[in-house]
């Protein structure tokens, strides 16, 4: 949890800013992430020895999957599609097993 406190250098160089790892349980936690690489998250569990098996996005910057069953959609809002192309903030969370 501290490597990733800390920010992470993967094995080809990538720079991994700083991140949020909390263990939920065996196998499963939640890392919380302020930019979204290249399968960035596999890849700093990975550098860990911790493989992935399962990763879920929950959220992007201010929108979340809150109260939408899994495989299914909503339509946005005028007011979450400028959240997403006014280029703010962006956290994505994942949960792996």
């Amino acid at each position: 949890m501290e490597a990733f406190a800390g920010g992470l250098v993967l094995g080809d160089g990538t720079v991994c800013l700083p991140a949020k790892l909390e263990p939920l349980g065996p196998g499963e936690s939640l890392v919380t992430i302020c930019e979204g690489k290249y399968h960035q998250v596999r890849r700093m569990l990975a550098s860990r020895g911790m493989p992935v098996t399962y990763l879920e996005r929950r959220a992007e910057g201010q929108l979340t999957l809150d109260g939408v069953p899994r495989g299914h959609f909503r339509v946005l809002s005028q007011a979450e599609r400028h959240l997403l192309s006014s280029g703010g903030e962006t956290l994505s969370f994942g949960h792996f097993l």
